[in-house]
């Protein structure tokens, strides 16, 4: 108890080193963060035209009117909109990290360093929950190829 209390009571303070590298890391997550505005905004597009082409093709292909081959392109454009989303929401949080990053070491604010840090945690979360779903679909893959084998044997 008596240890926990004297970890309370001590405070960190960011010197010289640490604010060089934390100035370096906000310019390159700003770099990053914008880099992945772009990159959103690109899926997004790509999204949009790849799912009414596809859904022309199908069409096409099947030389029948159809709705489900609209239904089948939409279907791809809401996935690659709902993926440029969470990537510009990723980006939004990175961004805000290095602005508050910069703002607090340029004013030696405490709160646009602590908001600066609130930021990288959601950044952070949010990629950890995204990974995780990742994982999962993958894990779930592997069981359904694991027993579309087995059922063919």
């Amino acid at each position: 108890m008596l240890a926990e209390e004297s970890l309370l009571q001590n405070e960190l303070f960011v010197d010289s080193t640490a604010q060089q590298h934390l100035k370096e890391t906000a310019i390159w997550a700003k770099f990053l963060a914008v880099i992945g505005f772009i990159g959103s905004i690109l899926v997004a597009l790509v999204g949009i035209f790849a799912g009414t082409i596809l859904g022309k093709f199908t069409k096409a292909l099947q030389r029948t009117n159809s709705s489900d081959n609209f239904l089948a392109g939409g279907f791809i454009a809401i996935i690659y909109i709902f993926i440029a989303a969470v990537l510009f929401i990723m980006c939004l949080f990175l961004y805000k990290f290095a602005a508050k990053m910069q703002l607090a070491l340029k004013d030696n604010d405490q709160n646009s360093l602590n908001l600066s840090f609130q930021n990288l945690k959601i950044h952070y979360r949010f990629a950890g929950i995204i990974t995780i779903i990742y994982m999962v679909f993958l894990f779930l893959a592997f069981i359904g190829v694991f027993i579309a084998v087995f059922a063919m044997h």
